[in-house]
């Protein structure tokens, strides 16, 4: 009997060229679970000290628990398993030394300081327990970072300093944090902390060249250096939170997932370039794309640089809280956005716009809106001398009722405000009735577009208006409506929509008239004084007028009746003017031009003191 089960053994196994049989392991007992107990020194290549007395191999699990004392494990050399376990339970735990550790398998920290580098190519997990701890140190030269390959889960390690995840710089290089590969993945879920150390010379890094995913309630990176260069996915009402340190926002770094991505307090990165200290904060380096309605939320004490922007459906929230102790984010670089992209203020403390260093670019304070953007109701936004904003065409600022556009200092260089061809500026509807644009050098090659009884007024410097002025409703040919004010107001509008409106200017007002007739409401504004003259009852007079095409059959102008002793009523190129007795009173008419003449009749019973100009060419 005992023959025949040693050659059925030997006939199931396989035989080398000697006839020794090789048994076939099967996968349980190719991995091995090894345990460590120190009982011989700190050393991980000891066998001693693990149990079963064997290294963990690249096939194996490797279980490094504090119960008794405190417990150190050193590395001295590259090593593979494929699951490791560390969890500092009760004791302080170390594991550390000159070598790096390679996980293939699952990896699960819950707590303990990790003093080497370790690169997770499976599956990994940080967990709530005691703190845990990325840390350095020179002597020996030793540095604790994670790399990940494949995927990490941070699972619900909380927001307290004692239970989170603490980083240490590494301030001879860049050997530190956590570093997310192209094909790797960092998972938050429930509520989590990382902080650093040591900031902000050199703070540790959370560099993210592949995928950030907050799956529910919010995440905190603090004092810590977030590069993002690959994809942050935050999931509806979730948040990703990154303050008092700076961050580095990459060309082609994608945000989605219609969560809230928040920066506040962004600490200075010291030299960039290293010649001319700047402000740091978030450093742009290209321009990202939003998606899913992604809120990215630049908050008290928020500090942007460099040249790069933001398009795709999503929104930039300028956002300070009331009694925050600090403005909202300033501006010093050069921000874009596209067509697809929402930017709101609305911060308790007004956003800034500034310059730093006009020679440097990214560093003198510009912004480009290529979509909606909105100024809320009783908000500002502080652009400071020297800065320049513009509506770039297809792009709308909404300055609400109540709102200020300005305010910074003035004025051998004040801050420009630049409304582009086919932009709009806009005062939408709400309480109040005017918005407010202070101390800036306004320029508008666009639309300026005022809802029902609203006006744009500017103060402490010129403004030059032209473009299309459009407003809701049309304003009767008696009535006068303010549409701006100015302490000086330069321009012309080119066109009034809807039509049938004139706007008239002095240095400090731009109003609108209704006029008798109807046009589309653009024109070449001229000014020529055609005739000023007495006319007797039912005389009929024809006025030349010159320097217009052949072919204009419209012209507009300007009739002035001078204090009637009736009321008056004429005929002006076909049009009825009426108008009261005794006043001065002047009306706009579109009228008809035959063979290069306008036809005025005076159909009252007694005679009008008339005059007569040429304001416009209807187009």
């Amino acid at each position: 009997m005992m023959k025949s089960r040693i050659l059925g053994v030997i006939a199931a196994g396989a035989m080398t060229a000697a006839g020794v049989a090789l048994l076939p392991m099967t996968a349980a007992q190719a991995a091995t679970t090894y345990t460590w107990t120190g009982s011989a020194s700190h050393d991980w290549g000891n066998a001693q000290n693990w149990s079963p007395q064997q290294v963990p191999g690249p096939g194996d699990t490797a279980q490094i628990t504090s119960t008794i004392g405190t417990t150190t494990v050193s590395v001295a050399s590259a090593v593979t398993v494929h699951d490791l376990k560390v969890d500092e339970t009760v004791y302080n735990l170390y594991l550390n030394g000159t070598g790096a550790l390679s996980v293939t398998g699952a990896f699960d920290w819950t707590g303990g300081d990790i003093s080497v580098p370790v690169t997770i190519s499976g599956t990994g997990r940080i967990g709530a327990g005691e703190l845990k701890a990325l840390t350095v140190g020179s002597s020996p030269s030793y540095h604790g970072s994670l790399t990940v390959t494949g995927s990490l889960l941070l699972d619900a390690i909380g927001t307290d300093r004692d239970y989170g995840l603490d980083l240490y710089p590494d301030y001879q290089g860049d050997n530190d944090g956590i570093r997310i590969s192209a094909s790797g993945t960092l998972r938050a879920q429930g509520s989590n902390l990382i902080s650093g150390t040591g900031c902000c010379t050199d703070p540790a890094k959370i560099v993210n060249q592949g995928t950030i995913e907050v799956t529910s309630e919010k995440t905190t990176f603090k004092a810590v250096e977030v590069d993002q260069l690959g994809t942050a996915t935050v999931a509806p009402n979730t948040r990703l939170t990154q303050t008092t340190g700076p961050a580095r926002l990459g060309a082609g770094a994608s945000y989605r997932g219609g969560g809230t991505l928040e920066f506040v307090d962004t600490a200075k990165i010291a030299a960039y370039p290293k010649t001319d200290p700047v402000p740091g904060g978030i450093l742009m380096q290209g321009t990202g794309t939003l998606a899913d309605g992604t809120r990215l939320l630049f908050g008290m004490g928020a500090k942007i640089t460099g040249v790069g922007g933001f398009t795709g459906p999503g929104l930039l929230d300028f956002d300070a809280a009331q009694n925050s102790g600090q403005q909202s984010a300033t501006v010093y670089g050069d921000l874009s956005t596209g067509s697809a992209t929402q930017v709101r203020f609305a911060g308790a403390h007004p956003a800034r716009l500034s310059v730093w260093n006009p020679s440097l670019s990214g560093y003198h304070g510009v912004l480009r809106i290529g979509g909606p953007a909105a100024l809320l109701p009783g908000k500002s936004f502080v652009p400071a001398g020297g800065t320049t904003t513009v509506i770039n065409r297809g792009g709308r600022l909404s300055l609400a009722p109540g709102s200020t556009w300005g305010g910074g200092d003035c004025c051998t260089q004040p801050a420009r405000l630049t409304i582009s061809p086919g932009a709009t500026l806009a005062v939408p509807s709400g309480r109040g009735s005017a918005a407010h644009v202070v101390r800036v050098d306004l320029r508008n090659s666009g639309i300026l577009d005022l809802a029902s009884g609203k006006t744009l007024a500017t103060t402490g410097y010129p403004v030059t208006m032209g473009g299309t002025l459009r407003v809701a409703g049309r304003t009767a040919p008696k009535a006068t409506r303010v549409v701006v004010t100015g302490s000086g107001i330069r321009g012309r509008f080119g066109c009034v929509s809807p039509g049938g409106q004139v706007a008239t200017y002095s240095s400090t007002t731009v109003r609108l008239t209704g006029t008798l007739g109807s046009f589309s409401g653009c024109r070449t504004t001229l000014n020529k004084k055609l005739a000023a003259r007495t006319l007797k009852k039912r005389q009929k007079v024809k006025l030349k007028v010159k320097g217009v095409p052949k072919s204009a059959k419209k012209v507009l102008l300007a009739v002035t009746i001078t204090k009637p002793a009736k009321k008056a009523r004429i005929k002006v190129g076909g049009t009825v003017v009426k108008v009261p007795a005794k006043k001065t009173t002047t009306r706009y008419v579109v009228a008809k031009r035959a063979n290069g003449k306008v036809a005025v009749v005076n159909t009252a019973k007694k005679k009008v003191k008339v005059k007569v100009t040429l304001v416009g060419l209807p187009r």
